[in-house]
């Protein structure tokens, strides 16, 4: 098979199959956290949307990034029918680990690649291609399902104490992080002078390993990074929940106070009351013991 036709299949598969496999993780995560059964159809239909944008619109830029993200978004408003907050805070942070996964990864193959076999160097081995996809949605499955089961917040209890405007700073201070990561991560990517399977050509391991190294670490704090946000965003709701919480428990100790009040008040109004009959009636029999009629 020649060198064109190749470079095609690869193409093919990255582009189409890897595009489908990657649109339908993301789906799923986003119905899974937001708490929504999705009918089989939809997954289909918008994972051919996002394939085809793809086409059209690389999501390694941040037009792309913007794109598939309010593609994201318009699935989990329209077809989940999810608050449009939650749905673009989800659709931004699986685009993102999304691309931070890939680029470890990248940078893992790329660390090895000097000890790696020779099997692993051509750049038109199908075979290669498949394991780093393989690794890559590994692991964006794992930090999916610890998105999940630690971070994952109620987006069905709109009565749960957060008002709107409050809800909108605290997005946007999750969100805008978020999207300054994809940035850096975006200049990291493009300051890279190695890339996966390049002939290393004047280099020597120790600035190989350096090299590829800074950029691992870099891609690995920004994965670490999302995962600091959420834990603040999410301390940062519960806090505010509480204190919420405590603020109507104070309301609801004052008004009770204020009813104990009254109620003492109605209870020495009534005492008083009380009284004043017992002195009258006393005042009454004693006229009538008298024979005093008129008086009584």
């Amino acid at each position: 098979m020649g060198a064109g036709k190749m470079a095609e299949y690869l193409d093919f598969i990255n582009v189409y199959m890897m595009g489908v496999v990657e649109m339908s993780f993301q789906l799923y995560f986003l119905a899974k956290i937001l708490k929504k059964k999705v009918w089989l159809p939809f997954y289909f239909l918008f994972t051919v949307c996002a394939v085809i944008v793809n086409d059209f619109v690389p999501s390694g830029t941040i037009i792309g990034f913007v794109v598939l993200v309010f593609l994201l978004t318009a699935y989990g408003t329209f077809i989940c029918r999810v608050d449009f907050k939650y749905s673009l805070l989800y659709a931004a942070l699986a685009m993102e680990i999304m691309l931070l996964c890939y680029e470890i990864v990248n940078s893992l193959i790329s660390l090895s690649y000097p000890w790696m076999p020779a099997f692993f160097h051509a750049k038109d081995n199908i075979a290669v291609v498949l394991i780093s996809e393989a690794a890559s949605l590994a692991l964006v499955g794992f930090c999916y399902y610890m998105v999940y089961r630690y971070f994952s917040i109620d987006v069905q209890c709109p009565e749960d104490g957060l008002d709107t405007a409050m809800e909108m700073q605290q997005m946007f201070l999750i969100f805008i992080p978020i999207l300054m990561i994809f940035i850096m991560s975006k200049y990291i990517g493009a300051i890279e002078f190695d890339v996966q399977f390049e002939i290393l050509v004047d280099k020597g391991p120790a600035e190989h390993i350096f090299s590829h190294g800074q950029m691992l670490a870099m891609y690995f704090l920004g994965l670490l990074s999302l995962f600091c946000i959420l834990f603040s965003y999410k301390k940062l709701q519960q806090n505010f929940r509480l204190s919420t919480e405590l603020s109507l428990l104070e309301q609801e100790e004052h008004s009770l106070n204020q009813y104990v009040e009254e109620a003492r008040a109605r209870y020495d109004r009534t005492k008083s009351f009380r009284h004043d009959i017992r002195n009258h009636i006393t005042v009454v029999k004693n006229l009538l013991q008298n024979g005093k009629m008129e008086e009584a």
